[in-house]
């Protein structure tokens, strides 16, 4: 067994081995009486004790020395913080004798001074030639507020070209939509999934129209074409519009068996002439010929919203 410094020692006996050198011990222990470290040194959290005061900028350091040095510094720094703050309190009272100076110079009296350290009126009056703010607390010119407002306005139109990133928060209060690119609150789209959709938040146009059918003598059954100019509606698409048809109770006899239906329609988006709708209309008799001239009554609904789609369930048992 070798100790730190070197030595051989036989096992239990805890005696030394004589004639055994430090150079022929283990090479990897310290010399006592100096050494020079081939690698870093483990302390494994125990403590360099008995450490001189370091000489050398890579010298090690003991506590005394760290602490003295520290000491000095906060001595300074206090000194310093000191010497900044009577310097400020001289300037204070300079500025406040000057300022009391002036007031008293210009007739104003003691009271009327007291009024003016608690906070001045300026009655509606300006502050002109006011130097830009530095401090938190400075006033600030007209000049400087209008730059840093013009450069949030400007941050802010940057991000709405580009985008709101919501962060995965919510946009509360949002009004039911009216324009085809106005957002939709949670209400709204539901009553649409839904397939109920509330008449009251479906803006909409619509428009009476009375076709002239015509007579038909000698056949149960006509064919007429309408068409139908409108006020130019560029959105208009089959999910937005409905087209009733009804034959008007003036133009029925007592015994007529008539109906109408629109067989197709079709519209068509003109610029500077407007929105042109083209109705087919199948009139039927069960008997041949009516015989008198027949009108019916055409209502066109055209809403801003989109219709929802109801799919035909093939498992119904009404459908079956």
């Amino acid at each position: 067994m070798v100790d730190i410094a070197g030595r051989a020692w036989r096992g239990r006996s805890r005696k030394p081995i004589i004639g055994l050198s430090i150079q022929s011990a283990n090479s990897i222990f310290v010399n006592q009486s100096g050494d020079e470290m081939s690698g870093h040194l483990d302390m494994s959290n125990h403590k360099i004790l008995n450490l001189s005061e370091p000489i050398l900028p890579n010298d090690a350091t003991n506590k005394q020395y760290v602490d003295q040095g520290l000491l000095r510094v906060k001595i300074d720094v206090d000194a310093q913080r000191i010497e900044a703050k009577s310097y400020t309190d001289a300037q204070r009272a300079e500025t406040q004798t000057q300022l009391v100076n002036d007031f008293v110079s210009r007739g104003n009296s003691f009271r009327e001074l007291q009024a003016f350290w608690k906070g001045i009126d300026l009655k509606n009056t300006k502050i002109t030639n006011l130097l830009a703010p530095t401090l938190p607390t400075d006033a600030a010119t007209k000049s400087y507020v209008d730059a840093h407002t013009q450069e949030i306005v400007q941050v802010l139109n940057k991000q709405f070209e580009n985008g709101i990133d919501m962060a995965n928060k919510k946009v509360f209060n949002v009004a039911n939509p009216t324009n085809p690119k106005d957002a939709a609150n949670k209400e709204y789209v539901d009553s649409i999934t839904s397939g109920t959709i509330d008449i009251n938040r479906l803006p909409y146009q619509q428009y009476g129209f009375i076709l002239e059918i015509g007579t038909n003598l000698g056949k149960n059954q006509k064919t007429s074409i309408h068409s139908i100019k409108l006020p130019l509606l560029k959105n208009v698409s089959y999910k937005k519009i409905n087209l009733q048809i009804s034959l008007l109770q003036e133009a029925r006899q007592t015994h007529d068996d008539l109906f109408c239906s629109i067989k197709s329609f079709d519209f068509e988006n003109i610029d500077k002439v407007g929105t042109i709708i083209m109705i087919i209309v199948d009139t039927h008799k069960t008997f041949s010929g009516w015989g008198i001239h027949l009108k019916a009554h055409l209502l066109i609904s055209i809403y801003e919203t989109e219709m929802t789609v109801i799919p035909n369930n093939v498992l119904s048992p009404k459908n079956t």
